[in-house]
C-alpha cells in the first residue's frame, strides 16, 4: 500500500509539473511572439526587430528612405519594410525580386493556407482575426492573390488586421501590411461604419458631385496624415462617374469614430 501511495505521489507531482511547463512554455511563446509590440524603439533595435523576424542578418539592411514620424522604412535588397518606431512593429513589407507572369501555378486554398501561416507571424492576436478578403487580383502584367483578415465585433470592423499578398506562379510571400490595436484604441467606435458613410456620402455630395460609388467602410486606429498622431477613424472612399468606368472625380474622407468630425480628406480629380 505504501509503495502505491508514494507511486501516485509521484505520478501527481509528475502531471502537475507537465501541466506547469505546458503553461509557461504558452506564456513564454505568446512573449516571444515575432512581432508583438514592444514600445518605443531605436533605429538599431528597429533593425534588429526585422533580423531576428526573418531569421538572418541582413548586413545590408539600412533605412529607406530617411522619414520622419514613427513609420520607418527600410530596405534589404529587393525588400522594403516598415517599423512603426512608437509601438516597435513591423507593419509592413514588401519582397521584391520575384518571378512574376499571369500564369497560375498555385491554387487560392493553397495560397490561403500559406499567407494564414505567414500571417500568424505577423499579427500577435491573428487566432482572432475574421478572413474577409480572399481573391486573385489582376496587376496587368502579372496576378498576385490578396488574403485579408480583421476583428470583427457585433459585425463592425475593428482596428486589428493583417493583409498578405501571395504569388501565384511560385507561393512566396510577395508582401504584407498590419494594424494592431493599441490600448489607446481599445474604446469602441461610437460611430458605425454606416455612420461614417453617410457622412462622406453628404459631404461629397456638397462639395464635388452627385453621381458615386462608394467603398466599404474601413475601421482604423493610425495617422490621418504622414507623422501626425493616430486616431480611431473611419475610411470612406467615394468617387463620381461620369460614364462608365471612367472615373471624374475621387475623394477618401478620415472621420472620427466617435465624433463623427471629417478629419481629413484626399482628392484626386
Amino acid at each position: 500500500m505504501t509503495r502505491r501511495r508514494g507511486t501516485r505521489t509521484w505520478l501527481f507531482r509528475a502531471l502537475v509539473s507537465c501541466t506547469l511547463i505546458v503553461v509557461l512554455l504558452g506564456c513564454t511563446a505568446a512573449e516571444a511572439h515575432p512581432n508583438r509590440p514592444v514600445g518605443e524603439i531605436t533605429m538599431e533595435e528597429a533593425k534588429e526587430r526585422i533580423r531576428q523576424f526573418e531569421g538572418t542578418d541582413l548586413p545590408d539592411l539600412e533605412p529607406w528612405p530617411p522619414s520622419d514620424g514613427p513609420m520607418m522604412k527600410f530596405r534589404s535588397g529587393d525588400t522594403i519594410y516598415g517599423v512603426n518606431m512608437d509601438r516597435g512593429m513591423i507593419e509592413l513589407a514588401v519582397y521584391g525580386g520575384q518571378e512574376t507572369s499571369l500564369e497560375v501555378n498555385v491554387s487560392e486554398d493553397e495560397a490561403r493556407l500559406i499567407a494564414a501561416e505567414f500571417a500568424r507571424r505577423v499579427h500577435p492576436n491573428f487566432d482572432d482575426l475574421t478572413l474577409t478578403e480572399s481573391l486573385l487580383r489582376d496587376r496587368g502584367a502579372s496576378k498576385q492573390y490578396r488574403f485579408q483578415w480583421v476583428e470583427v465585433v457585433d459585425g463592425e470592423r475593428m482596428p486589428s488586421a493583417v493583409a498578405v499578398d501571395v504569388n501565384p506562379l511560385t507561393g512566396e510571400v510577395q508582401g504584407f501590411v498590419t494594424s494592431y490595436k493599441d490600448v489607446e484604441s481599445s474604446a469602441p467606435a461610437e460611430l458605425t461604419g454606416n455612420d461614417a458613410r453617410e457622412i462622406a456620402v453628404n459631404a461629397f455630395h456638397e462639395r464635388y458631385g452627385n453621381e458615386i460609388i462608394i467603398s466599404e467602410p474601413e475601421l482604423i486606429y493610425g495617422t490621418i496624415e504622414p507623422g501626425g498622431d493616430n486616431f480611431l477613424h473611419w475610411r470612406v472612399g467615394v468617387t463620381e462617374t461620369t460614364e462608365p468606368h471612367q472615373i471624374s472625380n475621387s475623394a477618401t474622407f478620415m472621420i472620427d469614430a466617435y465624433s463623427g468630425e471629417i478629419l481629413n480628406v484626399y482628392r484626386s480629380v
